[in-house]
């Protein structure tokens, strides 16, 4: 049977829905779950003889004492569960003995048994296996509690939090809200029954959250004020040798606080003069550092030109496909990039850093470092590159063809076999590249006695098979070793060899 899901919404005992999903599979194997469902309950097919490796605490795994067939279900899950209602599932009464048999499987001690889950009836109902789950971790109370606390400021909030009344008074809260905004479209998706994680990373975050909708509220130019220096000092990285400067940023991000504002509505002076504080201690290091950011480029720019001749030279060596894959082609872009960063000259930064914590023309951070090191590491990768290249084209077939003649090509020669790259960068011109090119292009060409050696190797075996190819090695050594002992009786005084391919033609 291919695997069934259908939306399953339990509400608990406090009315909170929790809004999860029914998975029918013949077998656990790579089943894949939906990571928003509030739960999940699988129902197997297939016994499991292995506890599954379980990672969320929201999932039960329902595994049978013996293989069951469950019937087809109505309809696949929507992608949404709003409106979701409890699934009535009919089995059939081998099936519910199978399941009360068998085993459940969470990552979380259950406090209850299959036999009463999987009952005699024949209409199954999960809602006390979904409740038997802990889908309310102390964390999504404290989100609650918070933000019960928060909305009730000045008065006191109730003993008994539920989830429901919180959602109720943020939506009256939010109808009070001057404008909208990314806070706002938060805590309206918490009010419509988003879960409290899902909005706000922490309880302390949700709290902030609400007190800044019930500042908008009370008094709007203070705090969009507030907001507008909160956004500074987020932006404002500081880096770590700045030991004194990021104390004084971790102090002023908890002391603009919208919870401080909401309860003390005077305190927007000093919360300003404390961030002013802040803001000349700031835009005084990202000057100083802004300045020494762009000086260090001048020592770039002239590593960048000392390496530029063996740039050209590799680049050249590059279009020689015969010498192999180019190299080095990753370091010439990244040179290039590098050298066509434009400088920034920054003009009236004391006055653009009153309003924005960066530069609006380069935008560094105070933690960006100059790219010293790239510069530094791409001459590396050039050079290294170009010595590859010298190397390939000092091997020994490029040798035999180069040395035909000419007195730039000794001079050429000399240059690559001491590898001596500035030499090489004036002598490797676009004329010598096409000369070089069109060299290593022409085909060899085989000497008369070694057409003549394949004649009398073809004559012997004109087809070899897998039985004769000792056969041929042994006539091939014959007929060389006849063909040296030749040479030799014809002129003992110079070394025998047996040239297969003649040179290129000059």
């Amino acid at each position: 049977m291919a695997e069934q899901r259908l939306p399953y919404s339990v509400t608990d005992d406090r009315g909170e829905l929790h809004q999860g999903e029914l998975r029918i599979a013949r077998t656990w194997g790579d089943l894949k779950l939906d990571p928003i469902a509030a739960f999940t309950i699988v129902l197997l097919e297939e016994p499991l003889h292995a506890e599954p490796a379980i990672g969320a605490k929201n999932i039960v795994v329902c595994s049978p004492a013996r293989p069951v067939r469950l019937p087809t279900l109505l309809a696949e899950a929507r992608s949404a569960y709003a409106g979701a209602s409890p699934v009535s599932l009919r089995l059939s009464k081998d099936a519910i003995a199978a399941y009360a048999g068998g085993r459940l499987y969470a990552a979380q001690p259950l406090t209850i048994r299959p036999e009463e889950i999987f009952a005699a009836a024949a209409t199954l109902r999960l809602e006390r296996l979904v409740l038997a789950l802990d889908l309310r971790p102390r964390e999504r109370q404290d989100y609650w509690d918070e933000a019960a606390r928060i909305l009730a400021w000045p008065e006191r909030s109730p003993d008994r939090v539920q989830a429901p009344l919180v959602r109720s008074q943020l939506r009256a809260l939010l109808r009070t809200a001057p404008a909208d905004g990314e806070t706002l479209e938060r805590l309206r998706r918490l009010a419509g029954g988003a879960p409290p994680a899902d909005v706000a990373p922490s309880p302390a975050a949700l709290v902030d959250d609400i007190a800044y909708v019930r500042c908008l509220a009370a008094d709007e130019r203070s705090a969009r004020r507030l907001a507008v220096m909160r956004s500074y000092v987020e932006q404002a990285i500081v880096r770590r040798d700045h030991a004194e400067l990021a104390v004084d940023r971790a102090f002023v991000r908890e002391q603009l606080s919208f919870v401080t504002l909401l309860q003390q509505p005077n305190a927007i002076e000093y919360l300003s003069a404390t961030f002013d504080m802040f803001r000349d201690a700031y835009a005084a290091a990202y000057v100083k550092h802004h300045m020494s950011f762009w000086g260090a480029f001048d020592g770039i720019e002239r590593a960048l030109n000392d390496v530029e001749p063996s740039a050209r030279a590799l680049a050249r060596l590059n279009v020689l496909r015969t010498l192999g894959t180019p190299a080095g082609e990753s370091a010439l872009a990244a040179c290039e990039r590098l050298r066509a960063r434009p400088r920034c000259a920054a003009v009236g930064l004391e006055q653009v850093l009153r309003e924005q914590p960066r530069c609006a023309t380069c935008d560094i951070a105070l933690d960006d470092a100059p790219p010293v090191a790239e510069a530094e590491r791409l001459v590396r990768e050039l050079n290294s590159a170009l010595s590859l290249q010298l190397s390939r084209l000092a091997s020994e077939a490029v040798r035999r063809i180069l040395a035909r003649g000419g007195s730039r090509l000794d001079q050429f020669l000399q240059i690559v076999q001491a590898a001596d790259s500035g030499a090489l960068a004036s002598v490797l011109d676009d004329d010598l590249l096409a000369f070089l090119s069109g060299l290593l292009a022409e085909p060899v060409v085989p000497t008369a006695e070694a057409l003549d050696l394949f004649e009398q190797l073809a004559r012997a075996y004109p087809t070899i098979d897998d039985a004769q190819v000792d056969a041929v090695v042994r006539t091939l050594r014959d007929l060389l070793t006849e063909a040296l002992a030749a040479q030799r009786a014809g002129d003992p005084s110079t070394p025998a060899a047996f040239r297969l391919a003649n040179q290129p033609p000059s």
